[in-house]
């Protein structure tokens, strides 16, 4: 446990971080353990990122934004994760 805050540190296995290349047309993700991060290209090539937010994983989502991304998206979308397991 991190003493400076009250979040438990997560941990993701490499297998669990998993690239969704083609969802749908201008739609691709990034699946981080049980939730979903998707980006969402618009007709004018910018693009808005859509984040379940899971804690500690902005290093992942940047990593995989700057490899199919030149630029910084227009905006980001907060949402939740739901575990169905």
């Amino acid at each position: 446990m991190n003493l400076k805050s009250n979040w438990i540190c997560l941990q993701i296995a490499k297998e669990q971080v998993i690239s969704l290349d083609h969802v749908a047309d201008g739609i691709r993700g990034l699946r981080l353990a049980f939730v979903n991060v998707f980006a969402v290209t618009h007709l004018d090539s910018s693009w808005t990122l859509v984040d379940a937010g899971l804690p500690f994983t902005a290093r992942l989502i940047r990593h995989w934004a700057e490899k199919h991304f030149n630029w910084p998206p227009n905006a980001i979308v907060l949402t939740h994760g739901i575990s169905t397991m």
